[in-house]
């Protein structure tokens, strides 16, 4: 699972890069360093109740993880919301296939259109993963 860090210092990090890579001389961009997807979307989305890393602290400040069964195949997907981190890990009749883990990814995003659902994990502004559900397990990896 993802390890919790101290806000103020991912903050000034987040910051710091996006002023060094912004080639701004005064002005430091005051964007959210939250995901967009949203903790009610991952509710409908992976159709469980997470297991928190700190039953106290609520969501984006907290870690999240869900675990759900599609078929034969268990799937468990860690987030740390604030923190732009998260974990997958694919098994099949108690084999791993899978496990991915990412921290400073760009975003994950909450898609449902035209009965279908499906999060589009942005890993940076060349590569995403599109991971799906239903109606079966789907993980696709792209990069353009």
């Amino acid at each position: 699972m993802i390890f919790k860090k101290d806000r103020d210092d991912i903050n000034s990090q987040l910051a710091s890069r996006r002023f060094a890579s912004s080639g701004m001389t005064s002005i430091m961009s005051t964007e959210s360093p939250d995901i967009s997807v949203e903790e009610w979307q991952l509710l409908a989305f992976f159709e469980v109740e997470p297991t928190r890393a700190d039953a106290d602290e609520a969501w984006p400040y907290n870690d999240f993880t869900y675990v759900t069964v599609v078929g034969d195949m268990q799937i468990t997907f860690g987030v740390a919301p604030a923190y732009r981190g998260f974990t997958l890990t694919v098994e099949r009749c108690g084999t791993k296939l899978i496990e991915l883990s990412a921290l400073s990814i760009m975003d994950i995003r909450y898609h449902n259109e035209a009965s279908s659902e499906w999060l589009e994990i942005l890993l940076s502004s060349e590569q995403r993963l599109d991971l799906r559900l239903r109606p079966a397990f789907s993980l696709t990896g792209l990069h353009k």
